[in-house]
C-alpha cells in the first residue's frame, strides 16, 4: 500500500527526473515539503518516500503500457481509419470510436458532429 497521492505533474515527468529530484526536478521545493509532509505523518524517512513515489509511478507507468497495448489490439479487430489522421494515433482513435459507438445510429454527419 502506497502513503501518498502524488502532486499534479509529477505522473507526466520523465522518470529519470523524478528519482534524481530534488536537485533536477521542475517545482522541486514543492516536491520536496510534499514528501517531507508525508514522512512526517508517517513517521518514515522523506528517502523511503521518495522511493515509494518512483516505484508507485513506475507501477502506473507499466499499468498503462499494458492497457494501451490491450486497445491496440483490440483496435486491430475493427475496420476503421481514424488513426489515419494526422495528430490521431491508435489510443486516440479507440477512444473516439468508443464514444461514438455504432455510426449508424447517426442520420448524418451533422448529427454526428453534434
Amino acid at each position: 500500500m502506497y502513503l501518498l497521492t502524488l502532486p499534479k505533474g509529477v505522473d507526466a515527468a520523465p522518470l529519470e527526473k523524478i528519482e534524481s529530484f530534488p536537485n533536477n526536478f521542475n517545482g522541486a521545493k514543492k516536491i520536496e515539503s510534499y514528501v517531507a509532509g508525508i514522512a512526517e505523518k508517517h513517521k518514515a524517512s522523506p528517502l523511503l518516500i521518495a522511493t515509494e513515489a518512483t516505484s508507485f509511478i513506475r507501477a502506473l507507468k507499466a499499468s498503462v503500457k499494458e492497457v494501451n497495448a490491450a486497445i491496440e489490439k483490440a483496435y486491430e479487430g475493427f475496420s476503421l481509419t481514424l488513426d489515419t489522421i494526422p495528430g490521431i494515433g491508435v489510443i486516440f482513435a479507440a477512444g473516439i470510436f468508443a464514444e461514438i459507438g455504432s455510426i449508424e445510429r447517426f442520420a448524418s454527419e451533422a448529427q454526428l458532429a453534434r
